[in-house]
């Protein structure tokens, strides 16, 4: 499992500048330990829907573990069909990948 800050992460929208967000994580005792800080070019219109979705990685990474765990026990323990055991193999497979970019271990590309 990757070593990241674990959630709930927060979004705040920085009062001077309603282009930059940050992300906080969730350590009362440290008040404004800032993870991460979005900034953007352009005009801004995702800047808020970015801010959130990276807000939300520490819960989304949680599920794509258990969404693997869940397919992988559904094709080892259920009967299906060659086409739907495939299907949920490819899924899991794509799950795998994102974790290793998660975790810094992405295949090179030759």
């Amino acid at each position: 499992m990757s070593n990241f800050t674990p959630g709930p992460w927060t979004v705040e929208q920085d009062e001077e500048f309603d282009w930059k967000y940050t992300i906080r994580g969730p350590y009362p005792e440290i008040p404004n330990a800032t993870y991460a800080l979005l900034k953007t070019l352009g005009n801004g219109n995702n800047n808020e829907a970015n801010a959130r979705l990276a807000a939300a990685a520490p819960e989304m990474y949680k599920l794509l573990l258990k969404a693997e765990e869940e397919l992988g026990s559904a094709v080892n323990n259920y009967d299906m069909s060659d086409d739907d055991a495939r299907d949920a193999i490819r899924v899991c497979n794509k799950i795998y990948a994102v974790w290793r970019r998660i975790e810094g271990k992405e295949e090179k590309s030759e």
